[in-house]
């Protein structure tokens, strides 16, 4: 889904919000795992609002790396969506080590990319963050994987506004 679709977008980040305020995190983590069926529409209406922006654990520790990862991850998607850049980075560097930690790499890349987008609104930092998550593609899956494809094309828009902006386009 495209975030161009903004009513079915935010209908999407409604629906997560509720899974994720309604499901006790074992359960929520074997659904994302595959284990189990996320449920089709709210059980209650949804107040707007909600838990969207922080579905990671209070505990992190009590769960699973890639939980916590994998929760930082949406919801610095939702952050950036919402134009808190300053928080979905705050996020992104809190959750690096669970995203290390997690299995694969692609926590790590995703985590610096959207840290990246977060930036690259901000006109600060965005390079170092797409550098990081090409580096960590590049080492662990190669730059032809979709990950790696995804941080390449990133770094490769930032560097191509920074030539234009010196140009003068």
């Amino acid at each position: 889904m495209s975030l161009h679709q903004s009513a079915a977008a935010q209908a999407a980040l409604n629906r997560i919000d509720t899974f994720l305020a309604r499901t006790p995190p074992p359960e929520a983590e074997k659904m994302l795992a595959g284990g189990g069926r996320a449920p089709r529409r709210p059980r209650r209406p949804h107040r707007r609002g909600g838990g969207v922006g922080h579905p990671t654990p209070d505990q992190p520790d009590d769960h699973s790396p890639w939980l916590v990862s994998v929760a930082a991850n949406l919801s610095s998607f939702v952050k950036i969506h919402r134009f808190e850049f300053d928080e979905a980075r705050a996020l992104q560097r809190w959750a690096a080590p669970y995203h290390h930690r997690s299995n694969g790499p692609f926590s790590a890349v995703y985590g610096s990319s959207y840290a990246g987008l977060a930036a690259t609104e901000q006109l600060a930092g965005a390079e170092e963050s797409y550098q990081h998550a090409l580096q960590v593609a590049r080492e662990s899956m190669g730059t032809r994987s979709h990950a790696g494809r995804m941080a390449s094309a990133l770094l490769g828009g930032v560097r191509y506004e920074q030539k234009a902006r010196w140009c003068g386009h």
